[in-house]
């Protein structure tokens, strides 16, 4: 359900379509001063709400990202709309049932064909809002949660059917893009409770997996171009997730070409593909951040620059993930300098020291370093 504040700034909104309905069916029984008074004050409340809703809804990133006039438009418009049809599809469809029922009574009545007509008027008027208002009677707003709320959940088949429906068959380019949205929220958390959530190491290689990537691809690139640029970075990093790396390394050139600081993303990319050289291109040496050291580590070690790589581990940091971090690298780092007995005894009394690494074995362990010890 909607919250209070969202209905009473979406309430006179909603009322425009009954006040232009109760003025059709009326006629002249219907002051048009009074209509239009009424009309205007609505039509001024709604547009306060609109002018809010865009200011508060724009998609703003630092640095000179270039966001052009048709998603400065669409990314509010695509919030403000269905928001709006959500909330007035149903009452239109009940209002619209017994105004029916009342016309059919009254023309009985009075024989009024005139009445008749003006609900034939009034009928066209509807039909052009409900279909409209279609994609949010199939997949309606407010089931819509949050990724950190829908992260523990399963999400169905069912319900990203629903989704992709009603993208497909949103006529609104703000409303379709809204819906591609949502269907990659959906689409890619479905794909990480099948194959990752309860893994050791996510396994994306069966058929039914990399389909449901190319799908999940295809809405992101979808609410890109209808809504927002950034979406370019958030499909990087799911390729990214899903091992889908040359795919990841071009939407985040993709997202830098539009101003979006992808250097630190993009250095993650290079060192998956073990391009180490590239990765120090892209990683800011004089970087205190935390990420970056783990960067550096990782593509020192890479480029068999050992010395340098134990120089960063090695440093006093106090930090709890810091020193967890640190015991895991050297495992890797051993294993890559050939120690493989010291690496395995490091390893033996670290994950004795982390449940999560527990029921990891050694060659499992030194896997899953591979892909997320940076």
């Amino acid at each position: 359900m909607p919250d209070l504040a969202t209905l009473i700034a979406f309430s006179p909104m909603v009322l425009i379509p009954f006040v232009i309905i109760f003025k059709i069916i009326m006629s002249k029984n219907f002051n048009n001063t009074i209509f239009s008074a009424i009309l205007i004050s609505l039509i001024c409340l709604s547009l306060i709400t609109v002018t809010i809703t865009f200011y508060m809804g724009q998609s703003f990133f630092s640095g000179d990202v270039y966001t052009p006039l048709m998603h400065k438009i669409n990314y509010p418009l695509g919030t403000v709309s269905t928001i709006y049809f959500t909330l007035l599809n149903k009452i239109l469809l009940i209002f619209y049932g017994i105004l029916f029922i009342y016309c059919i009574i009254k023309y009985i009545q009075t024989k009024d064909f005139s009445l008749l007509k003006r609900f034939g008027t009034t009928s066209l008027f509807v039909g052009i809002l409900m279909i409209f208002s279609i994609p949010t009677i199939v997949y309606p707003i407010y089931k819509v949660d949050s990724y950190e709320n829908k992260i523990t959940q399963a999400v169905t088949t069912a319900e990203i059917n629903k989704a992709k429906l009603a993208t497909k068959i949103s006529i609104l380019p703000a409303m379709k893009g809204y819906y591609s949205e949502i269907t990659t929220l959906n689409l890619s958390l479905y794909i990480f409770n099948q194959y990752a959530k309860d893994a050791k190491i996510p396994d994306y290689s069966s058929k039914e997996a990399q389909e449901l990537i190319d799908e999940c691809i295809e809405y992101y690139e979808q609410s890109a171009n209808l809504r927002d640029y950034s979406e370019y970075l958030r499909l990087a990093l799911f390729c990214y997730q899903t091992r889908r790396i040359d795919d990841a390394l071009k939407y985040a050139l993709l997202a830098q070409s539009y101003g979006m600081n992808a250097n630190e993303f993009i250095s993650s990319i290079y060192i998956a593909m073990n391009d180490y050289k590239k990765a120090l291109e892209y990683t800011d040496k004089n970087s205190n951040a935390f990420s970056t050291k783990k960067k550096l580590t990782a593509i020192y070690i890479g480029l068999c620059e050992f010395n340098k790589a134990e120089e960063i581990i090695n440093k006093n940091q106090n930090e709890k993930n810091y020193k967890t971090w640190a015991s895991q690298t050297k495992i890797y780092l051993n294993y890559k300098k050939g120690n493989t007995n010291l690496s395995k005894e490091l390893f033996e009394k670290f994950s004795k020291n982390h449940p999560r690494f527990s029921k990891y074995s050694y060659e499992e362990f030194i896997k899953y370093t591979q892909i997320y010890g940076y």
